[in-house]
């Protein structure tokens, strides 16, 4: 196994091992306030602009709203080639219906 599947399975059992830990009730309200916390801070930044407190909180909190949903898709057994589908599909269609060009 190579150092990035290695990585990535630890990361992964990590993962696992916090959700089993707190479970699906505490883990769903978990990615909630996440989730809320990153909306306040995508509207403060729409608001009055970037700073480099303002980005650092946005990583921050990208990266709390990311870990939360890696949860998730361990408790509800997510597929992560389902995921990666539907993406796909929705990319797709947004080109589609804008008529974007691919690398403009």
């Amino acid at each position: 196994m190579d150092n990035f599947n290695k990585e990535s399975s630890e990361k992964m059992s990590e993962v696992e091992t916090i959700a089993e830990h707190f479970g699906m009730d505490n883990q769903m309200i978990k990615t909630a306030e996440e989730l809320s916390e990153l909306i306040q801070v995508i509207c403060k930044i729409q608001a009055e602009g970037i700073t480099i407190e303002s980005y650092q909180n946005l990583v921050e909190e990208v990266a709390d709203v990311e870990i939360m949903l890696e949860r998730i898709k361990y408790l509800h057994e997510i597929p992560e080639s389902e995921i990666e589908e539907i993406k796909k599909e929705k990319i797709e269609r947004t080109i589609g219906r804008h008529e974007i060009e691919e690398g403009s």
